[in-house]
């Protein structure tokens, strides 16, 4: 998957205080649903959230606080207890999200 991510905590100046990575696709497990991010965004949360964040390990760490997505992944320990799907969205700003997940899973309005 390609993401936004970081390995140190840089001065947002430099070239590499932000990068684009490309990363294994994770599994959806215990309450997790995977998002198949379809838009994101940099904001100035991002940089500054980031600045107080250090990586542990070699790893990389992973931003973005702006995303759109479809869900393509539920864990079997959400869908044991149901068969059918409602989503919420919980989400800043409220609209634009609402908006997306609207037409792009056909749901009613109401």
């Amino acid at each position: 998957m390609k993401a936004i991510g970081y390995k140190n905590n840089l001065p947002i100046e430099n070239i590499e205080s932000l990068q684009d990575i490309t990363l294994d696709t994770p599994k959806a497990k215990g309450r997790d649903i995977l998002v198949e991010i379809k838009a994101i965004s940099v904001n100035p949360a991002d940089y500054k959230v980031r600045a107080g964040m250090p990586v542990e390990g070699d790893g990389w760490k992973v931003i973005g606080w702006d995303a759109a997505g479809i869900v393509k992944e539920v864990s079997q320990n959400i869908l044991k207890y149901s068969s059918d799907t409602i989503i919420v969205v919980v989400s800043n700003p409220m609209d634009t999200m609402t908006y997306l997940t609207l037409n792009s899973t056909g749901l009613p309005k109401n």
